[in-house]
């Protein structure tokens, strides 16, 4: 009874061992390429994949559609795809209808459509308003017809290309009372199968309308959603989101579910899983994506169950368990969509090629070598990650791989011995025997003659004897089939020359070669009787100078049965070696890649050998000179395979190792996947901008299949970004451009793809591209556009022709210019003489103004004098005779100022100096001076004025003018016994004074009364008057000024009357807002650039001792001045500033009065010269002028002057501000002396400032004859910085240090010079100066005269 249970138990045993067997062997671990999908540096989850027709792959994310082109993503964000708002709405699925059209759908039901000009369109442009009424939800293609559901479970149809909608049917809700559908296929066009949320599963027959519940055998209510699927049957594959509902399949044919028919009875237990996407491919494979346990692959036809699951091993394996979308590309290649991983594409498998990934699991390694075992075992040798023993089973072991306690071996080579033993060569750990019978492998110790121990071992070679060829870093080790050691060939005997062989071959004559790293290629001659004293002989490949040349190493040999060896070098060289001749021919195969380094080669017959390299595995054919790339377009792993790793194994497979595994094949079934590659024109860039921004109507069907492109002269700025697509995995593909007109030479692009042009000149081009596939032929057709760019319009046809008028209207016109030309050459030159005259005329009365001003000044000073005399005597007669001889000359002075008025009016400089005064007073004033005058003429002068005082702002020199003309002017024109009436009225209501001259003259006609207040113009009655035509004229302007009116009413019999009126206060802020204030007078002035210096206030002596400088080219106001001042003070007299400044340096005198219009030299300039120099800086300066404009005055004060008289002058003002200036002078002296008597001493003690100064001076002293004296020398001396003592001396004295010690040695020089009787040369060398011409430039310069007048007047050089 126990024997049978225990029995039953390993029964038990092995049917679970044989579950778990077939449980692991579905699991498949096949090799997914990984596509990273980014957007701004972070990862992104695509939903849905979709390829167009170009070959361009669409991917749905949450953000919007990415497009890739095999090289890029380019990004559409959602809010360019859809209409409305999207900032809570996400892209839900994209798919491609029938004609090629990719559709987008949204979370909140938007759908849009992609153009052929790349934009995405609302469907609402094709069905207005549809978007409003209905929210999509699922959305389904059928032969070109779409199919939407709403989320009130109405379906509709809609034809894209006739923009028609059809209401279909809506589904009735459940007992649940929703309606929601959440799946939809088409079945043959005429059956909806429609799935709800926890509901029955709907077939709805478009033909009869008639609306089925399809039952199935499980609760509907437990699942939320409900996969629905249709294969290539037409039988409906049913996925549930319930665990326990698997997987149905309803056959419409039987009207029954055969899933179990379908599925092997094994895999049923597998498929009660959560599936979340389901996909039939173009072979019909089922694939189901679960959430959390990986994909699953289910052959209908076998019922065979493949899943594949992420393997953290292998990192070809699936990116994560939970496959949420499921596509196929134009290729069939396989994408599969994993929550937070990368796009994993399952390549479409090329059944021809097998592989391996090298370690165990899947686990992908490094492969150095490899061998198929005589029993059908694969031994795989790695690179660091030991050994893997595959066996026909597919069981998998590993020996000596890397852990934490032993390092991996490196296996460089594997074969295996008459008895199946597997001999392994390893780097570092030397030579090792896998003996089948026990499974153990063992160590086979190698040494050399001095005991040397094998660690390095190369090559492991079996020859037709059956012995193996050792290669080793001590030598080569011959074992006999037996396993016995026949012979030993140490490096270096034997004709040995190198390091070590990596290769070992046999010829079709029995004859072994080897080669020899830095030896070349050796023969070996075998002894017959004595193996031992066996011999090589060298053959070298290369010259003797590159023998040594690691490059030229050989690594990869094969022997072919046309007596000849073909060897792979380092340099990844192929090279054919013959034997007969010993000639070496170096192979240029066609189409390989530039870049291509072979690594290993085999030899499959006499004509054809298949080599590894770094750019994929070769198949040459030597006789027709054929050669074929496979890569992993054609289903390898990788393109890069490593040295050596490559053998033909005994299956008739050859095996070559890669950076990832072992790629195998048989080489007469292999098959090389056909490329139909077309290369297009991706995108336009015009003016850096896209150009269906810029050209939309040019873009019309796409970039792509543009052919002719139109620009402006202004978009000559444009780029290209072509691309060649055929299986947008691999885009490996070389390009070249050119711009035929422009350029016709081909320009590579590699792989920018890009091609710039910047300010093309107009005309007409044609851009080409073409592309290869990197075998060194342009093998895919080219893609061109032609382009036009336009002329400008000034360079059109039309401009030319009108340019032709235009030329023929310049000859026309240059003769008419010419004509007019002259005609206005002539009237430039007369208007540029009318000019002089008008500047002569101004030059003109601003000199009368100062030549009339100067006498009425000589006969104003003593009319004073005489009028003071006349009123202490009490002579009447005299005292009239003398008023009226004054009057006289104030007209006069009226006149003058009329013509100096004229002038500022002309070079408009007439300006307001408002300030407030009393009208009636000044206006009494006025009218007293014409009372002797009417008394005289016996005119009746009456004149009315306010009871009180009338406050005005005005400028009073000006309003004088203006009654002294109006009644000047009454006064001539009124007969004897006429009248006269002077009429002043305030009108208050518009603060106005209104006042009026009225006379009862001759009157004014009236054709006259409108020109009266010209310039120059006279009425004849003034004519016959002699009249000057200024007064009137401006006396308006005057008027104007002060922001008045003047009007004038005439009557031959009655007279005329004069009115003016002016503002009360209007003009009170004229004096800041209108006159040429100090400010503006200022900036003015240092228009001139001026520098103002500083105020010195010198010193004088006793009164009676003051000297005056009158500087007058006038000699009778010289005489007058003189005069008046000489009893007072010493009185020295110039005729022009230059003299005056002369006078000025030789007396010192303590005032000066000068003119400012002078010959040589003027007044102001004199003032700037006498401020300049130190000497007579401190003198104070009066100016007298006729020129009574403020800048004037301005430019007096700046240049030194401390008052500025205007003449004619009263002498009482400029005796008293002499006098002031004077006494104020000696105030500041006395002052001073008196606070240096009063202010008591320290006891004597001295500051620190001063004791500085004294010692300062000292050294100075004593070094001053010495010429290599610096200032820098008194740091020392000082004990400070140069820096202390130059800012210490500067803040006590306001003098820099250097300027100083000049002028201590010019006046030590005045000293020597003038009392010493030293010549100028003797004196420069005794105050340290080397050159006598810079002494006396640096002399002139400080005291304003030449060293040489110094003799005898050195007591006028002050200081010294």
């Amino acid at each position: 009874m126990n024997k049978k249970l225990n029995r039953n138990k390993i029964y038990a045993l092995c049917v679970l061992g044989l579950f778990c067997l077939s449980y692991l062997s579905g699991q498949h671990s096949s090799n997914f390429i990984h596509l990273s999908s980014k957007l701004d540096n972070r990862n992104i989850k695509v939903t849905h994949t979709v390829q167009d027709s170009l070959g361009f792959v669409w991917l749905a994310h949450a953000e919007g559609i990415s497009k890739y082109d095999g090289y890029n993503f380019e990004f559409t964000p959602k809010e360019s795809i859809f209409r409305e708002d999207t900032s809570s709405d996400e892209l839900k699925k994209i798919f491609r209808d029938a004609k090629g059209v990719i559709w987008a759908l949204s979370m909140n039901g938007q759908i849009s459509y992609l153009e052929k000009n790349g934009r995405f369109l609302s469907i609402d442009q094709s069905i207005k308003g549809f978007q409003k009424k209905h929210k999509v939800t699922i959305v389904n293609e059928d032969n070109g017809v779409i199919w939407f559901t709403s989320d009130k479970g109405s379906i509709y149809s809609y034809d894209h290309s006739k923009g028609i909608v059809d209401s279909i049917t809506t589904i009735p809700g459940h007992s649940l009372g929703l309606n929601e559908v959440n799946s939809l296929v088409v079945r043959k066009s005429d059956q909806l199968i429609v799935s709800t949320y926890r509901g029955p599963l709907y077939i709805y027959y478009l033909a009869t309308k008639r609306l089925e519940t399809l039952e199935v055998p499980y609760d509907y209510t437990l699942a939320d959603q409900n996969l629905l699927l249709l294969d290539k049957k037409n039988r409906l594959w049913i996925g549930s989101s319930y665990v326990g509902h698997g997987i149905m399949v309803y056959d419409f044919d039987k009207e029954s579910f055969v899933q179990d028919d379908i599925i092997n009875e094994q895999w049923r237990s597998q498929l009660n899983e959560l599936f979340i996407s389901m996909y039939c491919d173009v072979n019909g494979i089922i694939w189901l994506g679960t959430d959390g346990n990986g994909l699953y692959r289910l052959d209908t036809e076998s019922g065979e169950l493949t899943i594949y699951k992420h393997n953290h091993l292998n990192g070809f394996s699936l990116s994560t368990n939970t496959v949420i979308g499921i596509n196929e590309d134009l290729k069939n290649n396989l994408w599969v969509l994993t929550n937070y991983g990368d796009i994993n594409i399952l390549r479409n498998k090329n059944n021809q090629i097998n592989y391996h990934s090298g370690g165990i699991k899947g686990s992908p390694a490094r492969v150095l070598s490899s061998y198929r075992a005589n029993d059908g075992t694969l031994w795989i040798g790695t690179d660091g990650d030991g050994i893997t023993k595959v066996a026909t089973n597919g069981d998998e072991v590993q020996f000596f791989q890397n852990s934490a306690q032993n390092k991996g071996f490196y296996i460089h080579s594997i074969n295996e011995d008459i008895n199946g033993n597997i001999w392994i060569g390893t780097y570092k750990n030397g030579l090792w025997v896998y003996n089948t019978r026990n499974g153990r492998f063992s160590k086979l110790p190698l040494s050399n003659s001095k005991n040397n121990m094998v660690l390095d071992v190369r090559f492991i070679f079996k020859d037709s004897k059956g012995r193996l060829w050792v290669t080793t870093d001590m030598g080569i080790y011959l074992f006999s089939e037996r396993n016995k050691l026949l012979a030993r060939f140490e490096n270096g005997t034997a004709g040995l020359v190198g390091s070590i062989s990596q290769s070992v071959v046999e010829d079709s004559s029995g004859t072994v070669w080897l080669a020899y790293n830095g030896g070349g290629l050796f023969r070996f001659n075998e002894d017959g009787f004595d193996i031992s004293k066996s011999y090589f002989t060298r053959y070298q490949h290369v010259n003797d100078a590159l023998i040594s040349n690691k490059n030229y190493d050989i690594w990869s040999m094969a022997a072919s049965n046309a007596d000849a060896i073909w060897l792979v070098m380092v340099s990844g060289e192929l090279i054919k070696f013959n034997i007969s001749d010993q000639q070496v021919e170096k192979i240029k195969i066609n189409g390989t890649y530039g870049n291509t380094i072979f690594r290993s080669v085999i030899l499959e017959n006499q004509d054809d050998l298949w080599l590894g390299s770094t750019t994929g595995i070769w198949h040459i054919n030597v006789r027709d000179s054929i050669s074929r790339v496979f890569q992993k377009i054609d289903g390898l792993q990788d393109d890069s395979f490593m040295q050596r790793s490559a053998h033909f194994g005994r299956d008739g497979n050859i095996y070559f190792g890669g950076l990832n595994g072992v790629s195998y094949f048989k080489p007469n079934q292999i098959k090389k996947e056909e490329t139909v590659a077309k290369l297009f024109i991706e995108d336009i860039e015009i003016l850096n901008q896209p150009a269906i921004n810029v050209i939309p109507e040019q873009i019309t069907e796409g970039v792509e299949k543009l052919d002719y492109l139109e620009l402006d002269h202004d978009q000559s700025s444009f780029a290209f970004r072509f691309l060649a697509i055929d299986n947008v995995l691999f885009s490996n593909y070389n390009y070249a451009y050119r711009l035929r007109g422009f350029n016709d030479n081909w320009i590579d692009s590699e792989k920018e793809r890009l091609a710039t042009y910047t300010n093309i000149p107009p005309g007409n081009y044609v851009f080409e591209v073409k592309a290869s596939t990197g075998n060194g032929e342009w093998d895919i057709k080219e893609a061109s556009v032609a382009i036009s760019i336009l002329r400008p319009f000034w360079r059109s046809n039309l401009a030319q022709i009108i340019y032709l008028f235009l030329i023929v209207g310049l000859l026309y016109g240059t003769v008419i210019w010419i004509r007019l030309r002259n005609r206005v050459i002539a009237d430039e030159l007369e208007h540029k003489h009318e000019r002089e005259l008008y500047a002569l005329k101004m030059d003109f009365f601003a000199k009368m103004s100062h030549e009339i001003q100067t006498p009425l000044t000589l006969i104003l000073i003593p009319l004073e004098n005489m009028l003071q005399r006349a009123m202490k005597s009490g002579n009447v007669l005299l005292q009239q005779r003398l008023k009226l001889i004054s009057n006289n000359a104030n007209r006069l002075s009226r006149i003058v100022f009329e013509l100096t008025s004229l002038r500022d009016k002309e070079l408009e400089k007439l300006v307001l100096r408002a300030v407030e005064h009393n009208i009636v007073a000044d206006l009494t004033e006025i009218s007293s001076s014409f009372e002797e005058q009417a008394i005289f003429k016996g005119i009746n002068f009456k004149c009315s004025y306010p009871s009180e005082e009338l406050k005005m702002w005005y400028d009073k020199d000006k309003m004088e003018h203006i009654f002294f003309n109006l009644l000047s002017n009454a006064f001539k024109f009124t007969p004897k016994g006429g009248t006269i009436l002077l009429d002043v009225i305030v009108e208050d209501w518009d603060r106005n004074v209104k006042i009026s001259v009225t006379d009862s003259g001759p009157g004014i006609p009236n054709e006259e009364l409108k020109n009266i207040f010209q310039l120059f113009y006279q009425a004849d009655s003034g004519k016959q008057k002699m009249g000057t035509g200024i007064g009137l004229a401006l006396t308006k302007e005057l008027v104007d000024l002060h922001h008045g009116k003047i009007d004038v009413k005439s009557d031959p019999v009655k007279g005329t009357c004069f009115s003016v009126s002016f503002p009360i206060d209007k003009n009170k802020n004229e004096s800041v807002q209108k006159e040429l204030t100090l400010e503006e007078a200022i900036m003015e002035v240092e228009e001139v650039e001026y520098e103002l210096k500083e105020e010195n206030t010198g010193t004088s002596s006793a009164k009676l001792a003051k000297t005056i400088l009158v500087v007058e080219d006038n000699y009778e106001l010289q005489i007058s001045l003189k005069d008046i001042f000489n009893d007072y003070y010493n009185v020295l007299l110039a005729e022009n500033g230059e003299e005056g400044y002369a006078l000025a340096l030789e007396h010192n005198p303590d005032l000066i009065i000068s003119d400012i219009m002078m010959p040589k030299l003027d007044g102001i300039e004199m003032s700037k010269m006498l401020q300049k120099n130190e000497l007579t800086t401190h003198i104070p300066i009066i100016l007298l002028t006729a020129k009574k404009a403020a800048k004037n005055k301005i430019l007096g004060l700046r240049a030194g002057a401390v008052e500025y008289i205007n003449k004619p002058f009263n002498i009482n003002e400029l005796v008293l501000k002499v006098n002031n200036i004077i006494t104020r002078s000696d105030r500041l002296i006395m002052k001073y002396k008196n606070d240096l008597i009063t202010t008591p001493q320290n006891g004597g003690s001295r500051s620190q400032d001063e004791v500085f100064l004294e010692n300062l001076v000292r050294l100075v002293e004593n070094q001053i004859s010495n010429p290599d004296f610096k200032t820098e020398n008194l740091a020392q001396d000082l004990n400070m910085s140069y820096s202390a003592i130059y800012r210490k001396f500067q803040g006590l004295t306001g003098k820099k240090i250097v300027d100083f010690v000049r002028t201590m040695r010019l006046k030590k020089a005045a000293v020597l010079i003038s009392d010493c009787n030293y010549s100028v040369s003797e004196a420069a060398f005794l105050v340290g100066f080397n050159d006598p011409k810079y002494f006396s430039k640096c002399f002139k310069k400080e005291f304003g005269k030449s060293p040489r007048k110094l003799k005898g007047k050195v007591d006028h050089i002050s200081g010294i």
